[in-house]
């Protein structure tokens, strides 16, 4: 599922103009501070959202949450729920700083849980090998 979401990020990348108008002044240049301003907004989300997806993989490779059932049950679904609300912010091209109540709860939230719980569960299993 996290797959889905990083693709997700990288289509906010390319479709970023729309969201960026969405939010900005009517009147707004490419060259304004507005848009400017915007389109750091949401370049930062995305990739930040990309990156933090990655390393989430990443660390889920290591297997050691593996078998958290709630855990991985819980993911799946904000994931999933995150793949559909960051396609509905690029169709309906939503205010641009959407982007980081979106990335809060679908990006930030799974990865702080998954790698929590691969800290307690290193700690738990170094306390047991003892």
């Amino acid at each position: 599922m996290c797959i889905r979401d990083r693709y997700m990020g990288i289509v906010v990348l390319y479709t970023k103009a729309e969201n960026i108008y969405a939010g900005i002044p009517p009147n707004s240049t490419v060259d304004s501070t507005d848009f400017n301003n915007a389109n750091t907004s949401i370049t930062i989300g995305a990739i930040l959202s990309i990156v933090m997806l990655v390393l989430e993989i990443l660390i889920s490779f290591v297997g050691i949450t593996l078998f958290f059932d709630r855990l991985n049950l819980f993911q799946s679904i904000l994931h999933g729920l995150g793949a559909i609300l960051y396609l509905w912010f690029v169709m309906e091209a939503w205010h641009y700083l959407n982007i980081w109540y979106l990335w809060i709860v679908f990006v930030l939230i799974p990865f702080i849980f998954e790698a929590l719980f691969t800290f307690i569960a290193y700690l738990y299993h170094r306390k047991v090998a003892k």
